[in-house]
C-alpha cells in the first residue's frame, strides 16, 4: 500500500469535513490483493484502474476529477482489493473510511443512487473487457434462490419477478 500525507484537522463524522491525501505520479496507490479500508474520491489529477487477466495487465478504467475508486472495500468486508490503482499524475484525493462512507450514504442517499450508476457503467465495461479477453459471452452468476429476489444480465439490467407485496 502506497504511504501518503494526510492533511487537515481530526475529523468526526458528524461533519463532512473530509481527510485528504497527496500521490505523485506513478505511484501505486493499491495493488490488486491488498486489504482495502479506504475509498477516494478524485479532486485533482488521473488515477489508472487495472487488472491482471491472462498474464496480462488490463486497463479497466482511467479516472479523473470527480470519479471514485476502491469502493468495493465499503460494500464487502475483509475483502482484498480486486485491482491495482496507479496515479498517472500528481493526484489529489479525499479519503473515506467506512465510518464516513455510512454516515455519507445515510445523510444523502442521492450519492448512493449516484455510486449505483457509476457502478453498473463499470460493470458494463468490465463484462465488455472480460468477454474480448476470452473471446466468448460471459454470463453472471446467480446464486441459488436468488431468482426470487430478481436478476442481474450480462449489460446490467435487473429483473424482479411478478409478485404481491404483503
Amino acid at each position: 500500500m502506497a504511504k501518503f500525507k494526510t492533511t487537515g484537522a481530526p475529523r468526526t463524522h458528524d461533519s463532512l469535513e473530509p481527510a485528504r491525501t497527496q500521490f505523485p505520479k506513478g505511484t501505486t496507490i493499491f495493488s490488486e490483493g491488498d486489504l482495502g479500508l479506504t475509498m477516494y474520491v478524485i479532486e485533482n489529477g488521473e488515477v489508472e484502474i487495472s487488472k491482471r487477466l491472462k498474464e496480462e495487465r488490463k486497463v479497466l478504467a482511467v479516472l479523473g476529477k470527480g470519479d471514485f475508486f476502491g469502493e468495493m472495500c465499503m460494500l464487502e468486508d475483509e475483502t482484498p482489493r480486486s485491482a491495482t490503482a496507479i496515479a498517472t499524475s500528481d493526484v489529489d484525493a479525499v479519503i473515506i473510511d467506512q465510518s464516513a462512507f455510512t454516515f455519507i450514504l445515510k445523510h444523502n442517499p442521492e450519492i448512493a443512487i449516484r455510486m449505483m450508476r457509476k457502478l453498473v457503467i463499470r460493470l458494463r465495461r468490465t463484462t465488455q473487457l472480460l468477454e474480448e479477453t476470452f473471446g466468448r459471452r460471459i454470463e453472471l452468476e446467480v446464486p441459488a434462490g436468488a431468482e426470487s429476489c430478481g436478476t442481474v444480465s450480462s449489460d446490467a439490467r435487473v429483473t424482479f419477478p411478478n409478485r404481491r407485496l404483503r
